[in-house]
This record gives structure tokens, sequence and C-alpha cells, in this order.
């Protein structure tokens, strides 16, 4: 994909109700993220052109796609569960990036409805992406329900890095999180997995380790369908090559690896 710094001029080209809609539609609703709590606490953010947007939010049981480009984005309804104490993979893909593009995110940890400079828990470094890096929820981070805020922003032209307001080009998007309490040190579980690249054209590899012997490859749609199924031999600690790109079309799957014991499961995309 080629890219440049240089905008380009849309607006200048856009005139009468065309004009209106454009803005409406780049622009979001910025108080939508407020109303629809009837809590007007949060700050408004968002921004005034969205060329790139949010693709792909991944933290701890939020996995969540869109391409939607409204200036803000109210996901309240998807709710990652974290526990004090923890450290957490993030990672945030865009659509459309731009190399000047930057991603930060922010989790009020104390519940008071404004995102603190101690509360801000990840910052990208500035580029196309993916990027990734991790969140750290602190102990003393309050348990209930609270929201994080992503923001995607232009570090060139009309930046904005705060939690509020806008920033002329980016998107903002709005989740919820539970924080529970610390329940002790959690025991690392016996088998893990990695799927790379991913999202990725069909064709993935698979790292597993601590399955013992034979395993199961299974392939669900979102409807929970399943829709590819493979066995093999001695899994233990082994890399897998699975071409799915003859098989399944584009979409979110879940990839599940199971022994007799227990079973892994991650999402996967595929996008040719």
């Amino acid at each position: 994909m080629t890219t440049s710094t240089l905008r380009p001029i849309i607006n200048h080209f856009i005139t009468g109700a065309a004009a209106i809609a454009f803005a409406l539609l780049s622009h979001g609703d910025l108080h939508a993220q407020d109303n629809e709590e009837g809590n007007m606490a949060y700050c408004a953010a968002g921004a005034g052109d969205v060329l790139e947007a949010i693709w792909i939010v991944d933290f701890a049981d939020i996995y969540h796609l869109s391409a939607t480009y409204a200036g803000y984005e109210n996901f309240l309804s998807w709710t990652a569960h974290v526990q004090q104490g923890s450290t957490y993979p993030i990672r945030v893909e865009l659509d459309l990036p731009y190399p000047q593009d930057q991603v930060r995110v922010w989790i009020d940890l104390d519940q008071d409805q404004t995102f603190e400079t101690n509360e801000v828990m990840y910052t990208s470094a500035i580029g196309e992406g993916p990027h990734m890096g991790t969140v750290n929820i602190p102990m003393n981070a309050t348990p209930g329900t609270t929201r994080m805020r992503v923001r995607l922003w232009d570090t060139l032209y009309g930046p904005n890095s705060t939690p509020c307001g806008d920033s002329d080009y980016g998107q903002v998007e709005d989740y919820s999180i539970e924080i529970q309490g610390a329940v002790g040190v959690a025991e690392t579980p016996a088998a893990t997995m990695s799927v790379f690249p991913n999202p990725g054209n069909g064709r993935f590899s698979i790292a597993a380790s601590g399955l013992k012997g034979s395993a199961r490859i299974d392939v669900m749609d979102m409807s929970g369908r399943t829709v590819f199924s493979e066995a093999h031999a001695a899994m233990q600690d082994q890399r897998i090559d699975l071409d799915l790109s003859n098989t399944l079309g584009d979409g979110v799957y879940l990839l599940r690896l199971a022994d007799a014991d227990q079973q892994i499961e991650q999402r996967i995309v595929i996008r040719q």
C-alpha cells in the first residue's frame, strides 16, 4: 500500500447538501457517548475528518472490528474484563493509515468520569501500525465498570493527543471495562497458542505449546458453525501451517485447538 503524509483535499469539492451530509458522516455525534448513558460527565471527543479509522481493537476479551467513519464511536456495549495487578496485551489496527498516525488509550481507573494523565494506559509509536503493546492494571484501580477511550490522531495536521475535544483527522472509540479485584497470583495456563499473521490471507502458522499427544483444530464462523476441522498427532511444542485460503472467505472466525484435557481458542481474521 502506497502511503503519503499529504492529506487529500476533499471538503473543497463538496458543496450544499452534500457538504452537510459529509460533515455529519465524518464528524460523528460527539455527544452520543454521554447521552446514551444519561451521563454528561465524560468529555466529548472526536475528529473533524475521518480519512483513516480504527479498524481492530483487541484487548482482554474484547476483539472488535469496525470500519465506520464517524469521528466518535460509542462501543460501550463491548466490555473487557480485567483484574487489579494484571497485565494485558493490546493491539489496535487502522484502516487506511497514514505514516504520521498515533494511537493512545486511557482507562478511567478511579471512575471519576475523567481521563487523567496517570490514566494513559498505552501510547503507540508513530506510524501505520499495527500498534501493539501492553496495559498494566494497577492494584489500586477501583473495582467495577468504567470506561476505556481509544484515540487515533494525525500527529502533523491538527493533532490532539488529549482525551477530550477534536483532532483534525482520526477517530475516537469508547469501550466499557469491568475491573475485578485481585484474586492472587494466576496460574500460568498449561497450553498456549499463537497464530500469525493475524489478520492474514488465509495462510496461518500456529505455534502451540503445552498440549499433550494428539490434538484437533476446529474453525468456527461467528454463528458457531464448524467450517473446518483437522486432526494432528504429537502436538507438543510444534508449529503447524494451516491453509484456509481456498476454504474460507473473508471474515472473522474462531480457531480452537484442543487435546484430550484442554482447549484454547483465538479469533482469526481472513482478509484476502
